[in-house]
């Protein structure tokens, strides 16, 4: 049998990688806002801050006049590429195998880079300004609660879900915490967590909380760490950006300078970005929760 890639090979492979990536990638895609984007960077959001309405005191006095205030997000990609060799025919009919290992590789590899992004960019800096070149820390100060030694718990569950709300954000806005196992742990002993009058969602039965306080919990173990800490991200779904300038691509060819192995290859060019107002300690989208694991 010829050893040559047939273009079906190729296109049942590719087929084959989205969708499985559409089913069992990225667990946080579905939980931010996503776009297309190009170029170098993109702007992703012009803003538009709040107004004070002016009272009027006396009859036929001067218009006044309210300045708005503007603001931009920017967005910029992040390459990531992954890549293996075949080197028998046996392993090549593999790749258009319904459950092939090399799809699932390349899917998880691909899934947790786009969770990756996603996380980081909770917390980290963002660009903001007419070209994208002011930086934007997260505000720590305001929009960070301490670990207080202890790990999470439904108090901390409270303060997060306030500072949201104080904030105005829609209460329409679908709201997710990303949390590791230690944090589940955590809820599953917590009395309110748990009890059926609480929580419509009977998480001693299934050793899972999928929803509680308006959350809907997502497990990660990739979740950042703050000096020894567990930092679970609370957010609403408006307040993180996932873009995207180039999806997933996959290639299968021959390596003529390698004995004619066939080269299985994929990337993706993607990025992330907090959406919320500079410099804003009373307006803004994502909290971190620092626990103690």
């Amino acid at each position: 049998m010829s050893l040559n890639v047939t273009t079906a090979y190729v296109n049942q492979y590719k087929a084959q990688v989205q969708q499985l990536l559409q089913q069992h990638g990225t667990r946080l895609r579905p939980s931010v806002m996503n776009d297309t984007f190009f170029g170098e960077g993109a702007k992703m959001l012009e803003q538009i801050g709040q107004l004070t309405a002016t009272k009027l005191t006396v009859r036929h006095g001067p218009t006044p006049q309210s300045d708005t205030p503007h603001s931009a997000r920017w967005i910029h990609p992040s390459d990531y590429v992954v890549n293996d060799f075949v080197d028998t025919q046996d392993k090549l009919r593999m790749l258009i195998d319904p459950e092939s290992i090399y799809a699932k590789n390349h899917r998880d590899a691909l899934g947790r880079a786009i969770d990756d992004e996603i996380i980081a960019a909770g917390t980290g800096t963002a660009k903001v300004g007419k070209t994208g070149s002011t930086d934007e820390t997260f505000d720590t100060t305001n929009w960070s609660i301490a670990a207080g030694a202890v790990g999470l718990t439904v108090a901390k569950l409270r303060t997060a879900n306030r500072m949201l709300l104080a904030a105005e954000n829609d209460v329409e806005d679908p709201r997710t915490c990303v949390l590791s196992a230690d944090q589940v742990e955590d809820l599953l002993g917590e009395t309110l967590a748990v009890s059926i009058d609480y929580n419509t969602v009977k998480p001693l039965a299934d050793g899972q909380i999928v929803r509680f306080m308006g959350f809907s919990f997502i497990h990660s173990e990739r979740i950042l760490a703050v000096a020894g800490e567990d930092a679970v991200l609370a957010y609403v779904k408006s307040g993180l950006m996932f873009g995207v300038w180039n999806e997933i691509e996959t290639k299968i060819t021959e390596r003529a300078d390698l004995n004619y192995t066939t080269q299985v290859y994929g990337r993706a060019s993607i990025g992330a970005s907090r959406t919320h107002e500079m410099g804003s300690a009373t307006k803004g989208k994502v909290v971190r929760i620092l626990c103690v694991p």
